[in-house]
């Protein structure tokens, strides 16, 4: 585990926004958050976030230490706007865990001890929304409130 903070903004060692400068990189209105995870067996990251319906699109994946998406053809890797279970605050929570911790929205990390983790937001003049993020066990993901 490397993060025990509960603000997404708390978290710049770990996080980084990419500007929105309109080029190859990052084409106008299109904000990325993204950061770095690492993840014992019994560990589980989560990631709650507004959706406030402000982007065309949005999603948030896991990747491997080299940017690569892990094995999205047979597990759980990224979820989006459309496929997204939202709680009854209408917030969305993610789940990054090495086992499935029975929740929705959950991201398998395909044996991945660390990785790459990046949230997408797209055709949206406004900004990144507010997240919390915490490391909690993996046996307490299914209690949290």
């Amino acid at each position: 585990m490397i993060v025990r903070s509960t603000r997404w903004g708390a978290w710049r060692a770990f996080w980084s926004t990419l500007a929105d400068a309109g080029n190859l990189v990052t084409p106008d209105n299109v904000r990325y958050l993204s950061g770095y995870w690492r993840l014992a067996p019994y560990e589980a990251l989560v990631v709650d976030f507004g959706d406030d319906g402000t982007a065309d699109y949005w999603n948030l994946v896991i990747m491997s230490i080299w940017e690569e998406t892990v094995d999205w053809r047979e597990r759980p890797t990224s979820v989006n706007r459309a496929n997204a279970v939202r709680r009854a605050d209408g917030r969305v929570r993610v789940v990054v865990a090495h086992a499935d911790p029975g929740v929705p929205n959950w991201l398998d990390t395909a044996c991945h001890p660390e990785g790459s983790i990046a949230l997408r937001w797209f055709l949206s003049t406004a900004p990144l929304p507010e997240a919390d993020a915490r490391v909690v066990p993996l046996d307490q993901v299914a209690a949290l409130p």
